[in-house]
């Protein structure tokens, strides 16, 4: 009888951390994910100026990629393959992409080494093919086994919030490796957004905003409903134009407002497949589409 009641506190601490911390923390605190997110968030740090893609014309293309899985090990990587396939777009799409952003679970389970695979294999050659940069986002499995520390050591710009000015627009990268923004970085993202005088914004995150009926108040997106409305809103009102996320393992799509859409790319390395998104700066839309690789 004892241990039931020893059992039962420990469960109801447990319930009340989820629902007293749960915009806070997340629910992937209680999985020994490190640091939460309000310790791992810093300032929102501007990259323009600095290290922005070089894009001539009002279209442009950028890639995208989602769920690496490097270290996993019942799935067989054909990371080559995906670099010829994407070789024979640039050579054949009109724009071309020019920069990449990955929305995040890089490593499968928080090592340095898989960070650093993810390097070597992908980074280097898709910046080397592109010539511009891979803007990486952290998702859950990086954070996993206390790995924050080395992805912000590892994976460039070793911050997992951050933002760059293109053209007519702003790009926002957030860290969801949490499933939730928690309070600080929603209130420094908050600010920004209002600040900020760009006419479109797209938004880069691992854990969906909304991800669909099926998937609210689920794993596959934010833990706590009432943030993801909060977000809601304040993309509504700030002119976001596109939410591009990972983390489901499978393609969806949500158009959330008549200008506003929120799009959630498949896993890399499971189901081979990436994003090239292609914008008009002058009319300020986007338009994902997906590709396979062999």
């Amino acid at each position: 009888m004892k241990r039931f009641f020893v059992c039962a506190a420990i469960a109801a601490a447990a319930l009340c951390l989820c629902a007293c911390k749960a915009i806070e923390y997340g629910f992937y605190q209680l999985l020994d994910h490190g640091p939460a997110v309000d310790d791992r968030v810093g300032e929102l740090i501007d990259l323009t100026g600095g290290d922005v893609p070089a894009v001539s014309g009002g279209s442009y293309a950028f890639l995208v990629i989602s769920d690496m899985h490097f270290g996993k090990t019942d799935e067989e990587r054909h990371d080559q393959e995906f670099l010829n396939t994407l070789q024979a777009l640039k050579a054949s799409l009109s724009p071309s992409p020019s920069f990449c952003i990955c929305l995040g679970d890089i490593a499968d389970h928080g090592k340095k080494s898989e960070l650093e695979d993810y390097k070597r294999v992908l980074v280097e050659p898709i910046e080397q093919m592109l010539g511009g940069k891979v803007y990486s986002v952290v998702g859950n499995h990086d954070v996993y086994l206390y790995g924050w520390n080395d992805f912000k050591e590892t994976i460039w710009p070793h911050t997992s919030f951050y933002r760059f000015r293109l053209g007519n627009f702003s790009y926002y990268f957030l860290d969801a490796g949490s499933a939730s923004l928690g309070t600080v970085q929603f209130n420094r993202l908050k600010a920004a957004m209002e600040a900020d005088g760009s006419p479109n914004k797209i938004v880069s995150l691992h854990s969906p905003v909304y991800g669909g009926s099926d998937m609210r108040g689920g794993y596959y997106a934010l833990q706590e409903e009432s943030e993801s409305t909060q977000l809601f809103t304040l993309f509504k009102d700030n002119e976001v134009r596109l939410i591009l996320a990972g983390h489901v393992h499978r393609p969806a799509g949500t158009q959330l407002t008549p200008t506003m859409q929120e799009y959630i790319l498949p896993t890399f390395v499971g189901d081979r497949q990436f994003a090239i998104v292609t914008v008009d700066d002058t009319a300020g839309t986007t338009t994902p589409q997906l590709f396979d690789y062999p």
